[in-house]
C-alpha cells in the first residue's frame, strides 16, 4: 500500500470524505486555478477509491509514526509558465520529509502524469525543468533516486537523457524519470468503483480539494455503462441507433471550432450528437485553414444563432473529476465517437486522455482529432484500433491542417453511409471494441508498474 501524504489535510469517521490543499502550493497570483502551481485533481482521489492500494494522511502524522509515504507535489498544466515566473520548485518544502527521504523512507513525486507538458523552459533548451528538481534536489539535500518526476509526455524520454548527458549527470546522481500514460488506469478505478456501488465526487474552491464517495445503485451504474450483453441484444434484434456521430467538446478550442463548423455545414448536425459551449463569432478566423476556410468561415457564422450545442443532460457540469463516466445514453444513442482531445500541434507528444478510454469503456469507435501517432502509441498500450473500417492514415501526418483534412474527408465518408451500412460498421469493429474493454479492465497498465516499483523501493 502507498500512502500519499499531505501538509494540510482533514477527513470524516470512515474516510469516504477527504479534503486536502496542494503541497508547496506556489501562487501566481489572484484568480483562476490556473495561477496556482500545484492541485490535489489526479493523486487524492485514487486514495479515496482504490483504499486496498493507497491512503492518505496528514505529514506530520506519518513523520511521527516513522512509517513509508510518498510526498506528492502535483503539477498542473501551466508549470512551464509558473517556473519561469519563480524557479524555486516546492517553497517551504518540509525539512522533516527531507530526513524521512534520507533515509530511505519517504519518495517526493513530482507528478505531471495525466499531461504531455513539454520540459523546456526556452526555445534554445537552455533551460530545463529537469534542471529546477535537480536543483530542487541540491538544496534540501536530497538522495536524488528518493525524487521521481512522472511525466504524460511520451516523448521526453530522448530530452531527458540528452539534458543529463549534456549536464555530465551520472544517472544514479539525478531524479528518476518516468514517461506513462496514466488514463486506462483511472478510467478503470472509477469504473470499479462504480461496479461495487460508489462514485466519486471531486469539487475545488479557494485551493482547496474534496474527494467524496457517494453510494451509486445498480441502476444507475447500468445506465452509465454498455455491457456487452447489451451490444449482442442489440445485434439480435437489428435495432437502428438514431445517431451516427458523437462527439462531446468541452472547451472552446480552434480544431474543435473546426469540427462543428464542418459537421453543421455538411448537414451532419441533426444526425450527430455535438455538445459545444460556443465562442464568439470572430474568435477564429477560420479563413486562413486551407482549402476549406471559406466554406468553414461560412458555417461558423450560420450557426452562430445555434449555440450552444448541448446533448440533453450531458451538458450537466460533471464537476472536475474528468474520468468519471456521468452517464451512458449518448454512447447508445450513436455509432462513432469523433474524439477532440486537448491539442493538435505539430511536435506535440501523442495524447491518450480519458476522452479516448471512455468510448473503449462503452464500446464505442473512434476517430481521433488529436496530435500525431496518438493511435500508435494506444496500440503501443495493448488497445486496438479500427482500420481498415475506419481509415487511421491521418495518425502519421506530423502538419495539424494536413491532418485535419484528412480526419474531415474520413468524417464525409462516413457522414454519407446509410444508417445501416455505419450499424454494419460498428458490428464490423465489434472484435476490436471487445478487445479494448477488455484489454482496459484487465491489464495491467503502465501506472500500476509506477506504483509497484515505488512500493518496493520504500520497502
Amino acid at each position: 500500500m502507498l500512502t500519499f501524504a499531505y501538509d494540510d489535510l482533514s477527513h470524516n469517521e470512515d474516510w469516504t470524505r477527504v479534503t486536502a490543499r496542494p503541497n508547496c502550493q506556489v501562487w501566481d497570483g489572484p484568480g483562476s486555478a490556473y495561477d496556482r502551481r500545484y492541485g490535489c485533481g489526479i493523486l487524492l482521489p485514487l486514495s479515496v477509491l482504490d483504499v486496498h492500494r493507497f491512503r492518505c494522511e496528514r505529514t506530520d502524522l506519518l513523520v511521527q509514526r516513522g512509517g513509508p509515504f510518498v510526498y506528492p507535489l502535483e503539477l498542473r498544466s501551466t508549470v512551464r509558465e509558473s517556473l519561469l515566473r519563480n524557479p524555486d520548485l516546492a517553497p517551504g518544502f518540509p525539512k522533516s520529509v527531507a530526513e524521512r527521504a534520507s533515509a530511505g523512507h519517504a519518495v517526493i513525486l513530482i507528478w505531471i502524469g495525466h499531461e504531455p507538458v513539454p520540459f523546456h523552459l526556452d526555445l534554445l533548451g537552455r533551460m530545463w525543468v529537469f534542471d529546477l528538481v535537480q536543483n530542487f534536489i541540491r538544496q534540501y539535500d536530497l538522495p536524488p533516486q528518493q525524487v521521481w518526476l512522472v511525466s504524460g509526455n511520451m516523448l521526453a524520454g530522448p530530452s531527458h537523457e540528452s539534458w543529463r548527458r549534456s549536464r555530465g549527470l551520472p544517472e544514479q546522481h539525478t531524479f528518476r524519470f518516468c514517461t506513462l500514460v496514466m488514463a486506462p488506469s483511472s478510467v478503470r478505478i472509477h469504473y470499479e468503483a462504480n461496479q461495487r456501488g460508489e462514485t466519486l465526487s471531486l469539487v475545488e474552491e479557494n485551493d482547496v480539494w474534496t474527494a467524496t464517495l457517494e453510494p451509486l445503485s445498480a441502476a444507475e451504474f447500468a445506465e452509465r455503462y454498455l455491457q456487452p450483453a447489451e451490444i449482442a441484444e442489440e445485434r439480435r434484434t437489428g435495432r437502428l441507433r438514431p445517431k451516427r456521430f458523437l462527439a462531446m467538446n468541452r472547451q472552446p478550442r480552434a480544431h474543435r471550432q473546426i469540427l462543428v463548423s464542418y459537421l453543421s455545414g455538411k448537414g451532419l448536425l441533426e444526425d450527430s450528437l455535438v455538445s459545444f459551449g460556443g465562442a464568439p463569432a470572430e474568435s477564429a478566423d477560420l479563413r486562413e485553414f486551407r482549402e476549406l476556410g471559406t466554406f468553414l468561415q461560412e458555417s461558423w457564422r450560420a450557426l452562430q444563432p445555434r449555440l450552444p450545442l448541448i446533448i440533453d443532460d450531458a451538458a450537466v457540469n460533471v464537476g472536475i473529476n474528468f474520468y468519471r463516466v456521468p452517464f451512458g445514453w449518448p454512447y447508445r444513442e450513436s455509432y462513432i465517437n469523433i474524439v477532440t482531445e486537448t491539442e493538435v500541434a505539430r511536435d506535440v507528444a501523442p495524447i491518450c486522455t480519458e476522452k479516448l478510454i471512455k468510448p473503449m469503456l462503452n464500446l464505442q469507435p473512434f476517430i481521433a482529432i488529436t496530435t500525431a501517432n496518438t493511435l500508435d502509441t494506444l496500440r503501443n498500450l495493448g488497445f486496438k484500433t479500427f482500420a481498415p473500417g475506419i481509415s487511421e492514415d491521418y495518425d502519421a501526418i506530423d502538419d495539424p491542417e494536413e491532418r485535419l483534412l484528412r480526419l474531415l474527408a474520413e468524417i464525409d465518408r462516413l457522414g454519407a453511409l446509410t444508417q445501416s451500412a455505419v450499424r454494419d460498421l460498428y458490428f464490423d469493429c465489434l472484435a476490436e471494441l471487445e478487445h479494448n474493454r477488455a484489454h482496459l479492465l484487465e491489464a495491467s497498465h503502465p501506472v500500476e508498474r509506477l506504483w509497484s516499483e515505488i512500493e518496493g523501493q520504500l520497502g
